[in-house]
């Protein structure tokens, strides 16, 4: 069972829940589950790679694509190339996971150092989007 103890009515339903099991004298195991990102850290997230791929076109450089035996394609980076070449390899190595959407509030800013230190070679520096940067944008496109 999973209860949200920042809501009232599952405060109630779990302390019914565990007053079951110490009268029954069960045995437990607890686990504290951590915050995943929020909607609005994932759409700051999806803007904060386009503008990493905005960047990088903008000093010239591409991405070198060698799907295609023997042919090496150059092309402009997208917000997809900049998750899935950039950004999840080093949740990967980091974490060992493969998916962004298990990577807590707290393992998102970590992984954001992390880039920001390798973009600032090349002088770029974005802040993660606000909530305002992110409004502004939606609003635009």
């Amino acid at each position: 069972m999973e209860y949200d103890l920042s809501k009232d009515n599952e405060i109630y339903i779990c302390n019914n829940h565990f007053q079951k099991l110490l009268t029954d004298k069960k045995t437990i195991k607890l686990e504290v589950v951590r915050k995943k990102r929020t909607t609005a850290q994932n759409r700051a997230l999806h803007l904060w790679f386009t503008l990493i791929a905005q960047e990088l076109n903008n000093i010239g450089m591409t991405f070198e694509y060698r799907g295609i035996k023997q042919l090496e394609l150059n092309v402009p980076y997208t917000l997809e190339i900049v998750k899935d070449f950039i950004y999840k390899p080093i949740i990967k190595s980091m974490y060992k996971l493969d998916s962004t959407t298990k990577l807590t509030s707290q393992q998102i800013n970590e992984v954001f150092d992390v880039v920001n230190l390798a973009l600032a070679k090349y002088d770029i520096h974005l802040p993660f989007p606000s909530i305002e940067s992110l409004i502004d944008y939606e609003e635009l496109h």
